[in-house]
């Protein structure tokens, strides 16, 4: 599939980001496979194969590219920056992990000042599961067209 100029660039400054702070030593003494955290560890997905396997769900009309997309379970955000600045899906992203949702919330101010725009993007702090974590939003679960969880 061939990109725009454009979300080909978004993608390669997001890529650049991620790869810049999954260098930071982790707690295994290099860069971090996972990242141990109060709750428990987490283990960020690769990029690259996600965007591949959205490409191809969206050319194939799999995924509603006009979303609300929800990242259940959204880590450090890694995911709401790849379907909200390179796909323009808007795109909410839940993590029950406080120390996740400001991380994700950091990555995602330092992209826009990056330059790096499209859809509207959020992450709320919550279960996935549970209604209460999108009414506090206005939300709720039904509204969404595509739900993401990475194992």
């Amino acid at each position: 599939m061939q990109h725009p100029p454009q979300n080909q660039r978004f993608f390669e400054a997001l890529r650049h980001h991620f790869d810049q702070a999954d260098l930071v030593e982790g707690d295994s003494g290099g860069p971090y496979p996972y990242k141990r955290t109060a709750i428990g560890q987490y283990v960020p997905s690769p990029l690259l194969h996600v965007r591949v396997a959205f490409d191809y769900l969206i050319e194939n009309a799999a995924i509603d590219a006009t979303g609300p997309l929800l990242d259940a379970g959204s880590g450090d955000g890694r995911i709401i920056a790849l379907t909200a600045f390179v796909h323009s899906i808007p795109t909410v992203g839940v993590e029950y992990d406080s120390e996740l949702v400001e991380t994700s919330r950091q990555h995602l101010k330092s992209l826009k000042r990056l330059g790096l725009q499209g859809a509207s993007e959020l992450v709320l702090q919550g279960d996935f599961t549970e209604d209460e974590t999108y009414e506090r939003a206005s939300l709720r679960f039904e509204d969404f067209t595509t739900v993401f969880n990475y194992i």
